[in-house]
């Protein structure tokens, strides 16, 4: 079952006579014959969720935080997927809700914005390392540059986790590998180098959840980490959920790296000479029963 399923629907929750909400992007959708109504906020900042006609409705919220951005050089580390919360059942009264929705990091490690709704913050993404440089704590950790560890997920010490590590790099005189960024679903790939082939960790999974459409969706996948090396060599995939491939720099056949997706909360792809990537940024859902 998808995290967070809901037994909002069973339970009649919401749809109570005189009950309505407005904010966001409005939509409405049928799952095991169950009407839903659906607030969807996507545009970083704050905006609001404005309840009226009752103080005694419950929604189902997913809370996806901002991806972590790539680090920059030196074999760096893919950003951390931003934090992710997706409760059900969370009681709500007649009042207007500050809806925070976080930008993705910036490249060159820069940490994911928080997202926050109705009480309940997902942590954002941890920035990617450069080279001999830890990946920073977040939602997910970010991964570290060569020879830096990775970053620790989970900021919030929340259960079920809101994310996991980041992945460890590595280097020597050659070349190197950075360590992909940690996801909602799996912590980051561990880079490696061998001889003349560097070889960059992936980005940790993400996990899918279905409340914005009733089908899954995946979000927050870490970025993968960026590869430099003399050999061959082989960049970090991104991890499913909206990460970004990392950079892959050898002897010209070079790829560039990639931005986490938007509204997944994706991590950023880390660089080796190309900068980095951004991450993605994040998304807050809000749905009941009509």
């Amino acid at each position: 079952m998808p995290l967070g399923a809901s037994k909002a629907g069973l339970l009649g929750a919401a749809g109570s006579a005189g009950f309505s909400a407005s904010g966001g992007t409005e939509t409405t959708y049928t799952s095991g014959g169950v009407d839903y109504k659906v607030h969807s906020f996507t545009s970083t900042g704050n905006t609001n969720f404005v309840v009226s006609g009752r103080t005694d409705e419950t929604v189902d919220i997913l809370v996806v935080a901002g991806g972590g951005g790539g680090g920059a050089s030196g074999y760096a580390g893919g950003g951390g997927g931003g934090g992710v919360r997706a409760i059900a059942d969370v009681n709500i009264s007649d009042q207007t809700y500050t809806i925070t929705v976080g930008a993705g990091g910036s490249n060159n490690g820069g940490d994911g914005g928080n997202s926050v709704a109705i009480g309940y913050t997902a942590n954002g993404g941890g920035g990617g390392g450069n080279l001999n440089v830890q990946g920073r704590t977040g939602g997910s950790g970010g991964g570290g540059g060569g020879n830096g560890s990775g970053g620790s997920g989970n900021e919030g010490s929340f259960s079920p986790l809101e994310g996991n590590n980041g992945g460890t790099g590595n280097q020597d005189g050659e070349g190197g590998g950075g360590g992909g960024g940690g996801g909602w679903g799996a912590a980051g790939g561990t880079g490696s180098d061998s001889g003349t082939s560097g070889i960059a960790g992936a980005g940790g999974g993400g996990n899918t959840n279905a409340y914005r459409t009733g089908s899954n969706v995946t979000y927050a996948g870490g970025g993968g980490g960026g590869a430099n090396a003399d050999g061959t060599t082989a960049a970090g995939a991104g991890g499913a959920g909206g990460g970004g491939a990392g950079h892959k720099n050898d002897n010209g056949n070079s790829t560039a790296s990639v931005a986490g997706t938007a509204n997944t909360g994706g991590g950023g792809g880390g660089g080796s000479d190309d900068g980095g990537k951004n991450g993605g940024s994040g998304i807050v859902v809000i749905r009941y029963a009509v």
